[in-house]
């Protein structure tokens, strides 16, 4: 006996296994595929089949293993109930189906759906290889945008891709240069930080489309790989590390930061770095309250470490620099409490002097030194980041001419001999 429908897990859970005999339900969707159920003195049974004649025109006859079902290997109670023939079958449908479509195909001498998917995989694989990364970079925009990304961010971006080499751009991610690419992500026109946001970005792309072209992961690899070795070669031996800078040049750089009246803060908080042996996010953040008789406390108490008291001298020159930064202030009526304020908000400090020292280097033409490169250049590292006093701040007897030093210059000490405020100076 056999019936004609398209099988569907309802289908399949409410069909009667036959008190004897066999019964085939033919499916309508895959040709020659169906169920086959039976009753025998073991009991019911059922299991999905095929039946289709060969290239050679004979009847061909096979059964789908339900164990190979994913359905029926799942964790969890399911492994653990007591199902019926039908319900074991209709769980398994799914796979049964795919299944029977393979074979079918094979047997007929067809083309099989998962060689016609990997066709079309290699077919899109194929065209992703040929896009070009400026498209992929626009694609990838696109996608930021619509997934209601900051739009700050994004724009920022949209900047640093579109204003990559047309070379670069215009190339199919496949056949980019590696170490072409690495040059323009470590570009020394870029910031640390552009350069790093830059980097994500483009990785995110490759990522993206990796998913539909596999081999681009190896590009990226490679690409990463010599970011690296850029990255290196500039920390070690790079051209900037080995640039030997005069005294007169250092004179000449020192008058232009002088001179510089716009951006001011930037220019004197970096002359100041040259000047003292204190970090430059500390040069940054340096406050009016923090200098008595030319010594700088650029610590506050609870940053002490060791409790040893870490001081910074203010020589002639530094003391100039700070004079002149206060200045400047009084010329554009700014009142902060910081030597190097915000001219957006003069109640924090700057934040950074990338930017300005970029276009300062570039002036002096030190096109590639870094500011620390500058620094250390100026200042050899035999001089200590900070100056510490020499002796233990726990030390009675130096501890006391130390308090009494700082008192006769307006420092003020709690009653446990904690620095809490210094006059201006």
């Amino acid at each position: 006996m056999a019936l004609r429908v398209r099988l569907t897990k309802r289908v399949v859970q409410s069909v009667t296994i036959p008190d004897r005999g066999e019964l085939w339900i033919s499916d309508t969707e895959v040709p020659g595929f169906g169920i086959r159920l039976w009753r025998t003195r073991a009991g019911p049974g059922g299991a999905f089949a095929i039946r289709v004649r060969n290239l050679e025109q004979r009847i061909v006859r096979e059964s789908f293993q339900a164990e190979a079902s994913r359905a029926l290997r799942t964790d969890g109670p399911n492994q653990a109930r007591d199902w019926s023939v039908q319900d074991r079958l209709a769980n398994c449908l799914a796979d049964a189906r795919l299944w029977a479509k393979e074979r079918v195909a094979i047997h007929r001498g067809q083309i099989t759906p998962s060689q016609r998917r990997r066709i079309r995989l290699e077919m899109a694989s194929d065209r992703m290889a040929r896009r070009t990364l400026g498209d992929l970079c626009e694609a990838e925009i696109a996608y930021l945008k619509n997934s209601q990304r900051r739009e700050s961010y994004v724009d920022r971006l949209d900047k640093l891709s579109s204003n990559m080499p047309d070379g670069i751009l215009s190339c199919a991610v496949s056949k980019i240069e590696p170490k072409l690419l690495a040059n323009t992500l470590t570009a020394p026109i870029l910031s640390p930080t552009n350069a790093r946001t830059l980097q994500s970005f483009v990785g995110q792309v490759f990522h993206s489309a990796a998913q539909v072209c596999p081999m681009l992961m190896a590009v990226w690899h490679d690409v990463q790989s010599e970011t690296l070795k850029i990255w290196h070669l500039r920390r070690t031996s790079g051209e900037s590390a080995n640039i030997k800078i005069s005294q007169i040049e250092f004179k000449e750089l020192f008058s232009r930061l002088d001179a510089e009246t716009e951006r001011w803060a930037q220019a004197l908080a970096i002359k100041l770095y040259f000047q003292t042996g204190a970090k430059l996010s500390r040069v940054l953040k340096a406050r009016r309250d923090q200098v008595a008789a030319q010594i700088w406390y650029p610590y506050s108490p609870s940053e002490r470490d060791y409790w040893y008291l870490g001081i910074e001298p203010i020589n002639a020159n530094a003391a100039a620099t700070l004079a002149l930064a206060t200045r400047r202030m009084e010329d554009e009526d700014l009142v902060s409490r910081y030597y190097f304020p915000s001219t957006t908000d003069p109640s924090h400090p700057i934040s950074t002097v990338s930017r300005f020292w970029r276009q300062m280097a570039q002036d002096m033409g030190w096109h590639e030194l870094s500011l620390n490169h500058a620094a250390r250049a100026y200042k050899p590292r035999t001089t200590p980041s900070y100056t510490y006093m020499t002796y233990a701040w726990s030390a009675p007897i130096y501890r006391k001419l130390e308090e009494q030093r700082l008192v006769s210059n307006g420092v003020k000490f709690d009653s446990e001999g904690t620095i809490i405020s210094i006059s201006s100076g």
